[in-house]
């Protein structure tokens, strides 16, 4: 499958795109180029902004994603325009990108 990250440079970005290249998938990644992330040195970049996500929907079109997995959405306007961008761009018709969350509690006590 072709995988497109939204912002897989970041903090979980580095290992789901290294395992996702690892189980065969072909990866790009979406960021603003400004990350020194390690990430595997063939994955496809699209350099860009997470604000003005429709200014790269060109390069979207062309990579025709058949998953987008957004790693840092964090409002209902990033979403909107997350679904308006991805409208008829995913291959095989698909157009539900996944938005990945995530949330480090406080750190459990030793004692129980």
């Amino acid at each position: 499958m072709k995988i497109l990250v939204i912002g897989g440079t970041g903090f979980i970005g580095p290992p789901v795109v290294g395992e996702l290249q690892r189980l065969g998938h072909r990866v790009a990644v979406f960021h603003r180029g400004k990350s020194t992330a390690s990430l595997p040195p063939d994955i496809e970049h699209i350099i860009g902004d997470r604000q003005q996500i429709a200014e790269a929907q060109q390069n979207f079109e062309a990579f025709a994603p058949d998953v987008v997995a957004d790693m840092i959405l964090s409002s209902g306007p990033q979403a909107e325009a997350l679904m308006h961008a991805f409208h008829g761009v995913a291959s095989h018709g698909a157009s539900w990108p996944l938005a990945v969350s995530m949330y480090i509690g406080p750190a459990a006590s030793p004692t129980g």
